[in-house]
């Protein structure tokens, strides 16, 4: 906690805000809370405080994250909080639903990070109650990255994968259908040959 309070290099503790949440110790909450309320260069303090919270486990810390993704608060500590509600979430049922309606609800928001962070963080969630929220969003951005992403999410809640298993499910295929290409190409060249 000293280097926390302390130290002149963000990063330093950044990195002891992080290695603070990894230990679970009770006392850690205050400390992580303490460190949200400072703020530093591109907010490293506030994101890996953030970060830190994912480690803890505990459920203030879930309502905390929470709290830090609301609109009027600096948005790259936003985004870290976004992050945070996402990767708690993650297979725990109890928050699931209330990280899936708050994410799906910054879906709105007209900050195009936000809403890239957003979509990233229901892509860890694998939360179909988000697919109505998500859909809207196809339907009415006009960013191609953010079409791109919801769509993806979109496909991959509907199939049950990841937005990376999916995109490495069609990696996988288009080398399928590279390989029997070639494949068929050969063939066709041997019986061209034959004439």
């Amino acid at each position: 906690e000293p280097v926390l309070v302390r130290d002149a290099s963000y990063f330093v503790e950044a990195a002891a805000a992080r290695a603070l949440g990894k230990t679970r110790d009770p006392r850690a909450l205050a400390a992580l809370e303490g460190a949200l309320g400072k703020p530093s260069f591109n907010e490293v303090i506030r994101a890996a405080a953030l970060d830190g919270l994912v480690d803890l486990e505990d459920d203030r810390a879930f309502g905390l994250a929470k709290r830090w993704t609301a609109r009027g608060l600096p948005e790259l500590a936003r985004l870290g909080a976004i992050r945070a509600l996402g990767a708690m979430a993650e297979g725990r049922p109890a928050w699931q639903r209330q990280a899936s309606e708050c994410l799906a609800a910054l879906l709105e928001e007209p900050g195009f990070r936000v809403r890239m962070g957003v979509l990233a963080a229901l892509g860890a969630l694998k939360d179909e109650r988000c697919l109505p929220a998500v859909s809207r969003l196809l339907d009415a951005d006009m960013d191609g990255r953010i079409k791109r992403r919801a769509r993806d999410l979109v496909r991959a809640l509907r199939e049950g994968k990841t937005p990376g298993e999916a995109v490495r499910k069609l990696k996988d295929d288009l080398d399928s259908l590279s390989s029997e290409h070639c494949k068929l190409r050969d063939r066709m060249e041997k019986l061209e040959s034959r004439r």
